[in-house]
């Protein structure tokens, strides 16, 4: 992230806190100087009523949020944010209504709940939308052939789309019942459910031949006189022992040059002899 975007990131969001901060306290008063003018609340009482509405409408928010990025339903949790949100708004609309004021003072005085809950749904949904896109539990966009493709070819373009939706739905397909799938293997009348594991590379190993140890800090050039000596003289096929017993790929040229050694060594033998 640059340095310009985390400044307008963080002018978001402080923007964000800023009119939530606002909202929330203008709701705060109205519901406190209710409880305490028109229905005798205790002051110190009536300054945690806005808790009782407001705050819990964000908590609920907060709640339905979370409900979103799993798979239980959040609805509940929705409704009691709309149903809080809507009590403290007509709280405040009937508070304007008993200090006689017209009706642009009712709406001033019930906005403000409506404005926060509105503010925090929004900055949840596109949080939680942002996080659901990064685990890949967001639909990918479709791709656009522009308005002279549909025109021009649309009978093509149409296979093309219906092409890629069908791709996507069996690659979904596919994922979703791998995950699910259960192996039941039994043995010895114990039956033993294996869940399912990701795909290993599994290779068939060969067993070495009786001239050739197992050793894998053997040298290259050790290895390559032994194939040598022992009638492998091809280089595909040394490869194929050096990487059986070395546990890696070896060098092509390394074996190349290995073998090549050892045949000098042997007509130097054959030489001396």
């Amino acid at each position: 992230m640059t340095r310009t975007s985390k400044i307008t990131q963080g002018a978001k969001y402080a923007g964000f806190v800023l009119v939530l901060i606002v909202a929330l306290g203008l709701s705060w008063w109205s519901l406190m100087t209710l409880a305490t003018d028109f229905f005798g609340l205790p002051q110190w009482l009536a300054w945690s009523v806005s808790l009782a509405f407001d705050g819990a409408a964000i908590f609920t928010a907060a709640l339905a949020s979370e409900y979103a990025k799993s798979e239980d339903s959040g609805l509940f949790a929705r409704l009691a944010t709309l149903a809080f949100v809507a009590a403290s708004a007509w709280l405040n609309w009937n508070h304007a209504g008993m200090m006689a004021l017209p009706l642009a003072g009712k709406v001033f005085f019930a906005a403000p709940p409506i404005a926060a809950g509105l503010l925090f749904e929004l900055m949840l949904k596109f949080e939680n939308r942002q996080e659901l896109r990064a685990r890949g539990k967001v639909a990918q966009s479709l791709p656009v052939y522009g308005r002279a493709a549909w025109m021009r070819y649309p009978k093509d373009a149409f296979k093309s789309m219906s092409k890629v939706i069908k791709h996507r739905m069996d690659t979904l397909t596919n994922r979703e019942t791998s995950s699910q799938t259960v192996s039941v293997v039994k043995t010895d009348e114990v039956v033993v459910v294996s869940e399912p594991q990701t795909r290993r590379k599994t290779s068939k190993k060969t067993e070495l031949p009786e001239w050739m140890p197992s050793d894998s800090t053997m040298s290259v050039n050790k290895l390559t006189k032994l194939c040598y000596d022992n009638g492998v003289k091809d280089i595909d096929d040394a490869m194929k022992l050096a990487k059986q017993v070395k546990g890696t790929e070896v060098s092509r040229g390394s074996v190349q040059k290995g073998l090549n050694r050892a045949k000098q060594s042997a007509a130097n033998v054959g030489g001396y002899l």
